[in-house]
């Protein structure tokens, strides 16, 4: 269940980023910011992270977000989550992602946790990606 998942999860973000693959003029790829924080959600099922992030007007957005923390030293709770569409603005802007607890169904607790923020963005024939990876504090909201 869990690798199909995944393989469901990447095959989709891999389609997305495939729909757009025409030859044309390279887009700006923008910026995204890691949060320093990430609120928990029924007790650990979910986490809410605020990402902050800027493309170009008139580009096609999407924000993708995972978490891994480590559990009582031996167990790893994994998630992702993502926003799609996100409007581009040219401004900086910032969008929820819910990241739901999925990997060996282990729910996220309070404490440190490493994040990885993607943001895909598409022009009419081309698409980048930038990524920001960074650790994150984990609390009760």
């Amino acid at each position: 269940m869990k690798t199909m998942f995944r393989a469901l999860a990447a095959a989709g973000a891999a389609a997305l980023l495939t729909a757009f693959s025409v030859a044309a003029p390279a887009s700006a790829a923008g910026t995204i910011t890691a949060p320093d924080e990430g609120a928990l959600l029924g007790d650990g099922a979910a986490v809410i992270l605020s990402i902050t992030y800027e493309c170009d007007t008139g580009q096609n957005a999407n924000v993708f977000a995972e978490i891994a923390q480590t559990i009582d030293d031996e167990r790893v709770a994994t998630g992702n989550g993502f926003a799609a569409p996100v409007d581009c603005t040219g401004t900086e802007q910032s969008v929820e992602v819910s990241v739901l607890a999925s990997g060996g169904f282990f729910a996220f607790a309070e404490g440190t946790a490493v994040a990885r923020i993607f943001l895909a963005t598409c022009t009419i024939g081309a698409c980048e990606q930038v990524t920001a990876t960074a650790e994150l504090e984990l609390v009760d909201d």
